[in-house]
């Protein structure tokens, strides 16, 4: 190629680019308050809302499990109690007294109980 011709062809290319001018875009604002953005907003609420519903429903069936428990634990010691009570009365009975001190060997003196003989 002959420098003449690689001189044309640089030129061309110049030639051929034509300044346009620059039109600003407007550029569309993405508000906060977007349509996507509420639904989007709207059901994150919703799923954490669900979410904190099923943990208090957890949490309050776990406290009606342990009033249970001890409403069963409070019965169960009233029945001992009452067993014992019914013991107590049963061995503070006077015949019951004589009967146990006959059998352990202990002697009465005028209605009282002593020890060996």
């Amino acid at each position: 190629m002959s420098p003449l011709k690689r001189q044309v062809e640089q030129q061309q290319p110049l030639q051929r680019r034509t300044v346009k001018p620059t039109q600003k875009r407007k550029a569309k604002k993405k508000g906060l308050y977007s349509l996507q953005g509420l639904v989007g907003m709207t059901v994150v609420g919703v799923f954490l809302l669900l979410i904190g519903q099923l943990y208090l429903d957890a949490q309050i069936n776990e406290l009606h499990y342990q009033v249970e428990r001890k409403k069963l634990e409070i019965d169960q010691q009233v029945v001992v109690n009452e067993e014992l009570y019914s013991k107590i009365s049963e061995l503070s009975t006077y015949s019951r007294a004589m009967e146990i001190a006959k059998e352990n060997g202990l002697s009465t003196y005028e209605n009282t109980i002593t020890i060996g003989e």
